[in-house]
């Protein structure tokens, strides 16, 4: 039998540059991969993909004046000022300001750029509150970012319908006599937008191979950047 991931049901960490950096956030592994933030920079192969819907997801704090909510409070998906990517430009690791890094645009940069594509709005712009503390000094270093991409999936609300969303890709995995980490995927999945989920979904539907392994191939996908 084929399983459909279909877009009622859900469905973006972020990503990067040519040499296929990928920065993945997630739960800390034993193995020490993953850092004290929760974020892990691996190299990954990139390939394309489309895919999926989603309903509202929980709130947190609202911004006022720019900011995120105080101490003790999450990051809604819908938080925020209404940035776009537009905004990119204005940080200090955008090219027109830091220069290149070895000929290509910083991490930074493309992570900015990537977020709007990927993420809810509150997140994106969480996101780059954060890389707006990054001078441009720092542009070509790529641990500051690593940082703030951990600091915003710490700082996102819980969203129920992306925890549900991945539980009801269990089941029918699970159904199929296939395995699939329900909880890894709530983690990775919890900032994203629409857009974000619809690529992930759209490339798990024509990828090949078992449930985990489409939904781990198609992440990396996603979260990766060529410049």
């Amino acid at each position: 039998m084929t399983l459909i991931f279909r877009k009622t049901l859900l469905l973006a960490a972020i990503a990067l540059t040519s040499s296929a950096c990928t920065i993945r956030v997630g739960p800390i592994e034993d193995d020490g991969g993953w850092d004290n933030t929760g974020a892990q920079v691996a190299s990954s192969s990139s390939t394309t993909g489309t895919g999926g819907a989603r309903g509202t997801g929980g709130t947190g704090a609202s911004a006022s004046g720019g900011g995120w909510g105080g101490a003790g409070t999450c990051i809604g998906e819908f938080d925020g000022v209404g940035e776009t990517a537009a905004a990119c430009e204005s940080i200090a690791l955008a090219p027109a300001t830091s220069g290149t890094c070895d000929g290509h645009a910083p991490l930074g940069y493309l992570a900015c750029e990537r977020a709007f594509d990927l993420y809810a709005p509150g997140h994106a712009e969480n996101l780059v509150a954060c890389m707006r503390d990054i001078p441009a000094a720092a542009a070509c270093d790529d641990n500051p970012v690593v940082q703030c991409v951990g600091k915003m999936y710490g700082d996102a609300c819980t969203n129920d319908y992306i925890a549900g969303a991945c539980d009801t890709w269990g089941s029918l995995c699970d159904g199929n006599g296939e395995s699939f980490d329900v909880a890894g995927c709530a983690t990775d999945l919890n900032p994203f937008s629409d857009a974000g989920l619809t690529e992930l979904v759209d490339c798990m539907n024509v990828n090949t191979g078992n449930c985990q392994d489409r939904y781990d191939s198609c992440l990396d996908t996603v979260l990766t950047l060529g410049s």
